[in-house]
């Protein structure tokens, strides 16, 4: 608003062809050797997600996620879209509620890897008796229900993702 009043109409347009451009730039980016994930989680799950993204940084991973990974300027719904496009497998905890959000990663994932024609490297961690979503049937699952009940529980996934991905990838 402010650059309209200031600057005048023209001025509002450079931003917004400004931002168009960036995130075409963004989408076109290549993903990088392996080692790029996209974190999924519900917010009933926001802590144990911040944990895992930690103990996953700490291996030396590059973990998207909507509360370090915003982008000024940018709506969540387009940063999510950029942040899939980059990475290179999606973690999704699923805590068996059928998040609408988590839902919706999981398929806008699955139809970025449809479109480029790049390999599905899903890895669900389950904190329920069973996955809320059919999408996720299939992959190899993290049992998180038992790792859950004490404190080094998100290192512990961390390792079993990274192990993972660097067998996968060759990290």
């Amino acid at each position: 608003i402010a650059a309209l009043i200031a600057n005048g109409f023209s001025a509002a347009g450079d931003l917004l062809r400004e931002r168009s451009s960036y995130l075409a730039r963004s989408k076109k980016r290549k993903r990088s050797e392996g080692n790029h994930i996209f974190l999924s989680y519900s917010k009933e799950n926001s802590h144990f997600a911040k944990d895992l993204a930690d103990a996953l940084s700490q291996k030396g991973l590059n973990v998207w996620s909507d509360f370090a990974s915003l982008e000024s300027g940018t709506t969540r719904y387009e940063a999510v879209d950029i942040g899939i496009q980059q990475s290179d497998s999606l973690v999704v905890i699923d805590s068996g509620n059928g998040s609408r959000q988590v839902n919706s990663d999981i398929a806008t994932f699955i139809r970025s890897r449809e479109e480029d024609g790049n390999d599905l490297d899903i890895i669900p961690i389950r904190l329920s008796d069973q996955l809320s979503t059919s999408l996720l049937q299939g992959f190899p699952v993290i049992d998180g229900q038992e790792l859950l009940k004490d404190e080094g529980a998100a290192m512990r996934m961390a390792e079993q993702i990274s192990e993972a991905m660097q067998r996968k990838y060759m990290l």
